[in-house]
Parts: C-alpha cells; structure tokens; sequence
C-alpha cells in the first residue's frame, strides 16, 4: 500500500465531516449539500486525492447495472466561454443550449460541470486532476467556434461533440441538426406555396470557423448551401443559378443593392437578426425565410433546430456510454442528426394552398 496517497479519511479529516460524508459528496450524492460537495471536492482536490482504481473497478463491476448517483459531466469550452455560462451570459444559441443540455442530464442523474477545455500537458494535468476528485465520467464539446484553436481530448473519458467536430476531437460522437434536409424540405414547401425565385444569404464564416487551417470547417453552412445548389435547381430551373449572398458581415445596403439586382421573391438565411431583422424594415422587401430560428416570438416562417431535442439526444447517448467502455472510434466518431421542426409565422405571404 502507497502510505503517501491520499485517503478520503484525510479529506474527512480536513473537511470535518465522516469519510462516509466524504465518499457521498465525491460521487455527487444528492443528499449532500451542494456547499458541502464543492467544499469537499476543492479540499480532494488541493490535497491531491486520486482514486484508488483498485476499488474503483471494483465498485464499477458492483454498479454496472444500478443507478447511478450523480456523476459530472463536464463541459468543456474556451476560458471566456465557461465564464460567460457561469454568469448566464454570451451567445444566446449556445446559452440557451448549455441550460437545455444541464436539464436533460439533471434528468437522468448527471450534474454538468463548467470546464475550461486543456490546451497544454499542463492545463491537462490540472483538468485531469479535478475530473478525478469531482467523478467527471463523460465530456462534451460545443461547436469549434467555441473552443481554442488547439485542444487536447483527454483520452480516459468517453464523450460526445455539439453541432461541429474539432479536429483535436474527431474521435467523439457528434449530435448536430439535419441542415441538409431541413434545407431541401424548405424548397419543397416554397415551390408548392408558388415562389419562383429564392435566394439564399449567409456569413462568410459559417462556412469555415476560425483562421486559417487552425478548425475543421463548419460544414452548417456548407450543407445548407450544397442542397441550395442542388436541389433549388431541381426545384426551380427557370430560376438557375438561384441567387447566393456570401459576406463577412451583412450591411442594410449590401443587402438591398443585392436585392435589387437579384430580385428574389424570398430569402433564405439562418440569420434572424442581422439579415432578416434588416429585410423586414425595407420597403417593398421580398418575403424571407429562417433556417436557424432564435426566437419564435418573432414571428418568422422557418425552421427551429430544437435544441431542446438537440441537448435529450446528447444526454441519452452521455448515459448510454455509461455502461460501455467504448471511448470512440480513433479516426472518426458516428454522427447523430436530429431533425428540424417547421414553424408557421407571417414572413411568407404566400400560402400553401397558392
């Protein structure tokens, strides 16, 4: 026996509580307060507590097929990002993702924990630490756009990727939208409604995400633009080629110069605020679209990617890795598309039945 390791009776002894205290808090038991679990985990880990793994396979073998208590999930991101969700702020699509995927875990047992995602063997070794202490048995990654430009996975925890695969994490499953088919569906619905002539309008960088060869391509935007391409000449070829606007940043004027050269008879674009917000002002502005609603209350015609949908299938495939010891596969995780859902608003005037 190592008379160096750390034992939960010395955390017990720092803390001033029992080791049974100790060995609850540790696993995230829900009887124990949530002060108390903090308060314990910091003490394991400025001590340097590490598991015995000895005992721990032995207690996994135990409680393969029993509920478990509350184990963490930890959800990794840059710095600035884990910041702004622990203050309730940033984006909204991804605030609004992380509070929906902390409830769908909360659901089946799992506390999801805010992260600051390693970028070194040191920050690794930090990170590693307190996963250990905390019992983080799974992880999860948002969109590269939210994370550093080099990342480093670690390799003991299964886990799944949000929306779009880092290239340090190609190994994790991916749950994301089904862009494609949301996109073709649309073309279906506007040629039958009776629109001759979409056009499709989206940022430069949501075709690829950061600088350089730094993060894999965001391929939302390509996907959205590839059935545009494809299947919009199908639907509309008369049309052909059916009219596309790719620009860093969106400017009212931009946007109506393009317009009255085009003369599309709606838009298309998964910019709610920057691109449709400024359409819906112009005088005589051709209908448009949302392929990516933020808020419904808004009124658009389009379709939500249901992040609520999005955040249950993570959970359920966070858990199912639970009682496996698969980690992934080394070169290329399997991909989990969830389907988008249509919402009537008023932003197309033209009716089904036209």
């Amino acid at each position: 026996m190592d008379k160096d390791r750390v034992t939960m009776a010395d955390i017990a002894a720092r803390a001033g509580v029992t080791t049974a205290t100790v060995s609850l808090a540790l696993r995230g038991h829900p009887r124990i307060s949530a002060a108390t679990r903090d308060r314990v985990a910091a003490i394991a880990e400025e001590l340097g507590y590490v598991p015995d793994p000895a005992l721990a396979a032995l207690a996994r073998r135990r409680n393969k097929h029993l509920p478990q208590f509350k184990a963490g999930i930890a959800f990794m991101a840059s710095e600035k990002v884990c910041e702004e969700l622990e203050r309730g702020e940033g984006r909204p699509t991804m605030l609004y993702l992380y509070e929906s995927l902390t409830e769908q875990l909360s659901k089946r047992g799992y506390g999801l924990v805010l992260m600051p995602v390693p970028t070194d063997a040191e920050s690794l070794d930090r990170r590693m630490k307190a996963i250990r202490t905390r019992n983080i048995t799974s992880l999860v990654l948002p969109h590269p756009f939210y994370l550093p430009s080099k990342i480093i996975v670690p390799d003991e925890l299964s886990g799944v990727a949000l929306m779009g695969r880092h290239q340090d994490a190609t190994r994790l499953p991916l749950v994301t939208s089904n862009h494609f088919q949301a996109m073709t569906e649309l073309l279906l619905r506007l040629q039958e409604r009776g629109y001759k002539r979409p056009a499709l309008c989206l940022a430069q960088t949501s075709l690829v995400s950061g600088s350089g060869n730094q993060r894999l391509a965001d391929r939302t935007g390509g996907l959205w633009m590839s059935a545009f391409e494809r299947f919009g000449e199908a639907c509309f070829p008369n049309a052909s080629p059916l009219p596309l606007l790719l620009e860093e940043k969106h400017s009212k004027k931009t946007l109506q110069d393009w317009i009255d050269k085009h003369q599309p008879d709606v838009i298309l674009s998964p910019n709610d605020e920057e691109v449709l917000g400024q359409i819906a002002e112009m005088k005589n502005a051709p209908d448009f679209c949302s392929l990516d609603m933020k808020d419904r209350s808004k009124g658009f015609s389009g379709y939500d990617l249901i992040r609520e949908q999005i955040a249950a299938t993570t959970a359920r495939l966070i858990a199912s890795q639970a009682f496996s010891d698969d980690l992934g596969d080394p070169v290329l995780g399997l991909t989990l598309q969830v389907p988008a859902q249509w919402v009537e608003g008023s932003s197309l005037q033209l009716s089904a039945e036209a």
